[in-house]
């Protein structure tokens, strides 16, 4: 009877924790939107938001792609976690927000996303940097934006960044520039 009373508890308690772990964390509920790029998404009420870490927004050339890398990004739950990023070499043309000091940048982007810049185009890249100096998109499908007759869009956007698909190139920079400016810490609720 104690070991059945015992392993019952331990199966609430495993079940309450897992319950509370994907409250707080947010799992996507919503079908076909693509939210996540792991099976979960983190909520945020607002692009700034989204922006927290925002270092820099640019248009630039892409130059060159080199050979995708394939990382082990352990977790404590994940023993083998692995992202593949291209290193990918973009001239800078115009900053919008943050500062760089730097002609051509390396962003190293995910290899397996829809929104992928290919060498000989322009884009408009929204930006976290690291402390080697190299840049990757803010959120893996929406860090990277191409421009086709005046209109900024995407092959793919989630949540809040969807207001952004198919603005004109001058209010696309307002409004991502806005959110850099006015970038705050994400309220999970």
């Amino acid at each position: 009877m104690k070991k059945v009373v015992i392993t019952f508890v331990a199966l609430v308690f495993s079940i309450s924790v897992a319950y509370g772990t994907s409250a707080l964390i947010g799992w996507n509920e919503q079908p076909n939107t693509h939210e996540n790029t792991a099976g979960m998404y983190f909520p945020s009420k607002s692009l700034e938001e989204y922006f927290e870490y925002v270092d820099l927004v640019i248009k630039g050339k892409v130059l060159d792609t080199g050979s995708t890398e394939r990382n082990n990004v352990a977790l404590p739950d994940r023993p083998e976690f692995i992202i593949e990023r291209t290193p990918t070499k973009v001239q800078v043309e115009e900053v919008y927000y943050g500062d760089t000091k730097e002609d051509v940048i390396t962003l190293m982007q995910f290899a397996s996303h829809k929104n992928y810049a290919y060498p000989g185009e322009e884009v408009y890249l929204i930006l976290i940097g690291n402390d080697k100096g190299e840049y990757a998109q803010i959120k893996p499908n929406n860090g990277i934006w191409k421009e086709k007759d005046g209109v900024v869009d995407a092959e793919f956007a989630d949540s809040h960044f969807t207001k952004l698909k198919g603005l004109k190139t001058e209010e696309f920079i307002k409004v991502v520039v806005k959110a850099a400016e006015n970038k705050k810490l994400p309220r999970y609720e």
